[in-house]
């Protein structure tokens, strides 16, 4: 997707006729993220957040160093989107997660 984004950023800036693949149906469904991520690892970073894409999506940033997790949500509330009831689900499978690993 970055990839296809960069060459629409492109038309743009070239002022190029738009290529029609752009403006089909499918490619339009390219861009509709309900979850966008992003991860913030870098030393430099101890904690951050990210945006949603989509007005009644969720905007998820997140870092993982070797004993812990941070993980941000975001998200348009009078939109829809329920950022409390969607963390709780994703520490719910953070949960589910750690006793698989902690079973073996």
């Amino acid at each position: 997707d970055r990839h296809i984004f960069g060459l629409r950023i492109q038309h743009g800036a070239q002022q190029v006729p738009m290529h029609e693949v752009f403006e089909t149906e499918a490619f339009a469904g390219l861009y509709d993220f309900p979850i966008s991520t992003s991860t913030l690892n870098s030393d430099n970073i101890s904690t951050g957040g990210f945006g949603p894409v989509t007005e009644n999506g969720f905007g998820i940033g997140y870092i993982i160093r070797k004993d812990w997790i941070a993980v941000t949500i975001s998200g348009y509330k009078d939109q829809g989107a329920d950022v409390e009831k969607f963390s709780e689900l994703v520490l719910e499978a953070f949960l589910i997660m750690k006793d698989a690993i902690d079973s073996r």
